[in-house]
């Protein structure tokens, strides 16, 4: 010790294994996790529809309503814009049977148009001359009324005397776009 050899060699020596106890402590810890985002919910927005769809539910009676009468819609530019000749919005349409209303459509710009109700199972179609075009995903039964005419009106016709009372959802598809509104057909 007089020569001053060991405190270097003890420091030299604990220096070393502070340095291997480091390494060896490292070698045991697994690796560092990685942090995962935090999944944010977010919203999912609907396009806006151009005009109200009504709810329609077939057989039943809404309790506000327009008043029966013979009408004549207007549809377009979209095929949810549904008007009457005035301007004045049309989602639903009300009938009577014993009055012989009957609904007239028209595309505004001579976009080709199809008017298809949808009518319980076992219920026969609202109006004479519709074609079955088979039934919708909610096992309602599809009713095409012809509108051969781009430029002209298309009428349902007075609603067929068998027709059950109540509402009718359909769909105005124009122009290949599809919307719905709904019929209301009364005594």
């Amino acid at each position: 010790m007089a020569n001053g050899t060991r405190p270097p060699t003890f420091l030299l020596v604990f220096a070393a294994s502070l340095v291997g106890s480091s390494f060896v402590g490292c070698a045991r810890r697994g690796p560092e996790p990685v942090p995962q985002p935090t999944s944010v919910p977010t919203a999912v927005l609907t396009p806006p529809t151009l005009a109200p769809t009504p709810a329609c539910t077939p057989g039943a009676n809404p309790v506000s309503k327009p008043k029966a009468k013979n009408w004549k819609l207007i549809v377009g530019p979209d095929a949810c814009q549904v008007a009457e000749e005035d301007g004045t919005p049309a989602p639903v349409a009300v009938i009577s049977v014993e009055n012989a209303h009957q609904i007239k459509f028209k595309s505004n710009a001579g976009q080709t148009l199809e008017i298809i109700v949808h009518v319980p199972q076992g219920w026969p179609p609202p109006f004479k001359g519709m074609a079955s075009i088979g039934p919708d995903p909610q096992g309602l039964s599809k009713w095409a009324l012809s509108c051969p005419d781009p430029k002209g009106w298309c009428s349902t016709g007075p609603a067929d005397k068998k027709a059950t009372y109540g509402c009718y959802k359909y769909d105005q598809v124009l122009g290949g776009k599809t919307c719905d509104a709904g019929i209301i057909i009364e005594k």
